[in-house]
């Protein structure tokens, strides 16, 4: 009854059940072990904030936190892409060795790098530094140990975001834990995009289903694009 099924599920389990059964695609919205609709936002993101000419290959990726489901996507993703990916945060939370090995596959063919640390200082070495919750909501029985283990240490504030590559921009897939691991004056500051990452991700879900449901659609002429665009801009001076 559907043409398309996005599953967001803290069962892997699940997944690779509609996996099986089901005859239409079947997208990850999010797992435990993955959020690739996730980084097709933060890709965009970051690219749509380049802007002295440099490719995503250029980059490094600081990740502040726990091996979630987010750094394991990103540490692949950015693996695939040819960018550097850092880990940051305590030794106990760190990413899984399979899946590093896997990552390290794909930096072999793409030139990427990969670091686990607990050096907070490696962000000196970074482009772009990303945040996510120390915590997640399968893990609310752990908050105030894990809560200890990283802060204030691997807490994103202002202070920490100045040690980063100049012109370094700030990722966080929301929502965020105000003064965990991430300051309110970080997260609002002028190289933070993690509100227009935010935005991005209902564009990037809009091209998932555009690509699974209209491969065979024609690519549109300038005058429909032009009649189009005109009529947005037309609404928006509306308002």
């Amino acid at each position: 009854m559907c043409d398309i099924i996005m599953a967001r599920t803290n069962s892997p389990e699940t997944l690779d059940g509609l996996l099986k059964m089901s005859t239409v695609p079947v997208i990850n919205g999010l797992d435990t072990r993955f959020h690739p609709t996730q980084m097709l936002a933060d890709l965009f993101t970051i690219k749509e904030h380049i802007t002295d000419g440099r490719k995503l290959s250029d980059l490094t990726l600081a990740f502040m936190g726990d091996a979630t489901d987010v750094c394991r996507s990103l540490m692949l993703t950015c693996a695939k892409y040819g960018m550097g990916f850092k880990q940051i945060g305590p030794k106990k939370y760190h990413m899984q060795q399979e899946w590093i090995e896997m990552a390290l596959n794909f930096c072999e063919e793409s030139g990427g790098t990969i670091e686990i640390t607990e050096d907070v200082e490696r962000i000196s070495e970074c482009d772009v530094v990303y945040g996510d919750s120390f915590y997640w909501v399968t893990q609310k029985d752990e908050k105030e140990e894990r809560l200890a283990a990283f802060m204030p240490d691997y807490v994103i504030t202002e202070e920490l975001m100045a040690k980063a590559r100049p012109g370094a921009m700030l990722l966080h897939c929301l929502p965020a834990n105000d003064q965990e691991e991430i300051t309110r004056g970080a997260l609002e500051s002028e190289y933070s995009v993690a509100f227009d990452e935010s935005e991005n991700r209902l564009t990037a879900q809009m091209a998932i289903l555009v690509y699974f449901t209209h491969k065979d659609a024609v690519i549109p002429t300038q005058e429909t694009i032009k009649y189009h665009e005109d009529k947005i801009n037309g609404f928006l001076k509306t308002l």
